[in-house]
C-alpha cells in the first residue's frame, strides 16, 4: 500500500473497518470512522464504488471508496485519495481548449455567416441587376426611337425593333454582327458617325434608305466601365423627316400668308386708281371722237379698258387668296368623291391617250370640304396631265393610314427640277406659258386649312404628290 501511495497523484490509501484503520499509507494520521461517516456507510450498504471530494491535509482530494469482502465476509473498505492537481490542470487545459475551439468556431461561424450574408446580398444584387438589365433592355426595345448599341470593334450588342423598322431590316440575326458586315442594311453611316470622336453630341444627317432621303437626328453616348475604359457606344436615332416636313410646311404657310397679306395691301392701293383709269378710258371711247385715225383711237381705248379689266381680275385673285377660307366640312364618301373626279378627267385622258387610273379603299369616309378639295385635286391632277406626254400614266390612290386620309397623285412625266421644287407653291410661280401660278398656292392653302400636309417627290422618272389630312 505504501508503494502504491508513492505513485504520483495518489495522496493516500486506507483500509479500515468499523473499529478503525487496519492499514494506511504514511501520509495518513487520522481518518473519519465508518460509524461517523454517512458516505462510508452508504458505500458499505450499496456494495459499490463511490467517489467524492474531501479535504485532506488542508487540500481537496478525489476519494474513491470500495468495500473489501472475502468469502462473502466484510473485511473493510478501501479509501484511495487522488490529488486533484492533475485533474484541475487537465480541466484547465480542457477549458482553454474549449475556449480556443469556441473562439475558432465563433470566428468560423462569423466568416460563414458573413459568406452567407454576402452570398444573399450578391444574389439580391444580381437579381436586382438582372431586373434592371431586363427593364432597361425592355425599355430600349420598346422605345419609339431607333436604339443601336455597338462595341468598340463595331459589333452590334442591341438593335431594337424601331431600328429594324426605320432602316427596313428584314433579317433577324443583326445582333452579334459587325456594322462593316451589314453594307446592305442602310446603317453603314453609323460607323462613320461613331468614328468621328467629335460628334458625341446630337447631330443631324440626311441618308438614303430604299432610294428615299430620310432626315435623321443622331445622338451618340460612349459607355465606360468602372475603370473608365471605353466599352461601347449607345446610338439613338430619331426620324426627323416628318418634323422637317412640318417645319417646311409651316415656313411655306408663313411665306404664303405674308405674300397674301402683301398682295391684299397692294391690291387695295392699286384698285382705286386702276378703276379711275378704266372709267376715263370708257369715257374717252364714248364721249370723244378724233378728227382723224378714228379706228386706231377706238382700238387703243378698248385695249386700255381691257387691260384695266385684266388688272382688276388679278387684283380680285389677290384679294380672294388673301381672304381666309371658310371651310364647309362634312363627312364625304371618298370612293364616290374620286369617282366624280375621274369622270371630270376621263374625256381629257382619252383625247391625250393618257392612262388615267383611280383606286383606293372601299367604304372609306373622311371629313373635309368637298368643293374646296375638289378644286385642290383638280389643280394637282391637271398639273400631272400637263406633265405627261401621249401614252403617259397618271394614277390617283387613296387609303386610310393612322387616322389619316392619304392621297397620292403620281405621273411618269419629265419631273420637276430640284431647284424648282421648293418654289412650286409660291404665289404666281409657274413654268407654264398659260399658267397664272395660283393653282398649287391655293391648293396648299386649302390643305393647310384642313390641318393637312402636301409633299412632293420628283425626279426624271416622274412626280409624286402626297396629300395627308385627318380623317375626322
Amino acid at each position: 500500500m505504501q508503494d502504491i501511495s508513492d505513485n504520483s497523484g495518489i495522496e493516500y490509501i486506507v483500509l479500515q473497518d468499523s473499529l478503525g484503520i487496519l492499514a494506511a499509507s504514511s501520509s495518513v494520521k487520522e481518518m473519519s470512522t465508518i460509524s461517523d461517516d454517512v458516505f462510508l456507510l452508504q458505500a458499505i450498504l450499496m456494495d459499490s464504488t463511490l467517489t467524492r471530494i474531501v479535504n485532506f491535509n488542508d487540500s481537496e482530494v478525489y476519494e474513491v471508496v470500495k468495500t473489501l469482502n472475502y468469502n462473502d465476509e466484510f473485511i473493510g473498505i478501501f479509501r484511495i485519495g487522488l490529488t486533484l492537481e492533475e485533474i484541475r490542470s487537465a480541466e484547465a487545459r480542457m477549458i482553454r481548449r474549449v475556449i480556443i475551439i469556441s473562439i475558432i468556431l465563433a470566428a468560423i461561424g462569423i466568416i460563414v455567416l458573413g459568406i452567407i450574408i454576402t452570398n444573399q446580398n450578391l444574389k439580391s444584387v444580381s437579381k436586382e441587376f438582372d431586373q434592371f438589365k431586363s427593364f432597361t433592355n425592355s425599355l430600349m426595345q420598346n422605345m419609339d426611337e431607333a436604339v443601336v448599341i455597338i462595341n468598340k470593334d463595331s459589333t452590334i450588342v442591341l438593335f431594337n425593333d424601331s431600328a429594324k423598322k426605320l432602316f427596313n431590316i428584314k433579317r433577324n440575326n443583326v445582333v452579334g454582327s459587325k456594322l462593316t458586315e451589314l453594307e446592305d442594311c442602310n446603317i453603314s453611316f453609323i460607323q462613320d458617325v461613331v468614328s468621328d470622336q467629335s460628334t458625341f453630341k446630337s447631330v443631324e444627317k440626311t441618308v438614303s434608305i430604299n432610294n428615299e432621303g430620310i432626315d435623321l437626328g443622331i445622338s451618340i453616348t460612349p459607355n465606360y466601365n468602372l475603370n473608365r475604359i471605353l466599352e461601347s457606344y449607345t446610338v439613338v436615332v430619331k426620324d426627323l423627316t416628318e418634323y422637317k416636313k412640318l417645319e417646311e410646311q409651316a415656313k411655306r404657310n408663313e411665306k404664303l400668308l405674308a405674300m397674301g397679306e402683301l398682295a391684299s395691301g397692294v391690291a387695295h392701293e392699286i384698285r382705286n386708281p386702276i378703276n379711275s383709269i378704266g372709267m376715263i378710258a370708257q369715257r374717252l371711247n364714248k364721249e370723244f371722237r378724233p378728227k382723224e385715225d378714228t379706228e386706231e383711237y377706238s382700238s387703243i381705248t378698248i385695249l386700255l379698258k381691257n387691260e384695266v379689266d385684266r388688272i382688276n381680275r388679278i387684283i380680285t385673285q389677290f384679294l380672294q387668296y388673301a381672304k381666309p377660307i371658310e371651310l364647309q366640312k362634312t363627312n364625304v364618301n371618298v370612293e364616290k368623291f374620286f369617282a366624280e373626279i375621274y369622270q371630270l378627267f376621263k374625256d381629257q385622258a382619252e383625247q391625250k391617250s393618257i392612262s388615267f387610273k383611280v383606286e383606293g379603299e372601299k367604304d372609306l369616309t373622311a371629313n373635309f370640304d368637298p368643293e374646296l378639295y375638289k378644286q385642290t385635286m383638280m389643280n394637282i391632277i391637271q398639273n400631272a396631265f400637263d406633265a405627261v406626254d401621249a401614252n403617259g400614266v397618271v394614277q390617283v390612290k387613296y387609303k386610310s393610314e393612322s387616322d389619316k386620309l392619304v392621297i397620292t397623285v403620281s405621273d411618269n412625266g419629265h419631273g420637276i427640277p430640284s431647284k424648282d421644287q421648293k418654289k412650286i407653291f409660291d404665289l404666281y410661280y409657274t413654268t407654264k406659258n398659260e399658267g397664272n401660278g395660283l393653282g398649287l398656292s391655293i391648293s396648299q392653302k386649302i390643305i393647310s386649312q384642313h390641318n393637312g400636309m402636301i409633299d412632293i417627290i420628283s425626279d426624271s422618272k416622274g412626280t409624286n404628290f402626297k396629300i395627308t389630312i385627318p380623317i375626322s
